[in-house]
């Protein structure tokens, strides 16, 4: 089973600095995804990208009446483990990305 790490930045910029200190190490066996769910315009949607992978998923929720913005951020996450999931690549590390503390937090402790 692969291990599995949750780290929170206490600051913006701290884990900007550390994203950046993370990337100047990877290789072809570590795989990037970032992801993030969103509320525009009344609509709430998710998506995620990977470089690695080369791919982006996205999926449309509903509406802001029918799903919280949270709900797009756990989709994203989803959609960043389907990737790899349907990836033939079998990457040794993979690092996904979130800008959403709650998330990372109930994935963490549901």
């Amino acid at each position: 089973m692969p291990k599995v790490e949750f780290q929170v930045s206490d600051t913006k910029d701290n884990a900007k600095s550390k994203h950046n200190e993370i990337q100047e190490c990877i290789d072809e066996l570590t795989a990037t995804i970032y992801t993030d769910g969103s509320g525009i315009k009344g609509k709430v949607s998710a998506a995620a990208y990977s470089p690695s992978l080369s791919q982006t998923n996205h999926q449309y929720l509903g509406t802001e009446s029918q799903y919280k913005v949270f709900a797009g951020e756990l989709v994203a996450m989803q959609l960043a483990i389907e990737m790899l999931q349907n990836d033939g690549h079998k990457y040794h590390v993979c690092r996904i990305y979130s800008d959403s503390q709650a998330v990372i937090k109930a994935i963490d402790r549901p």
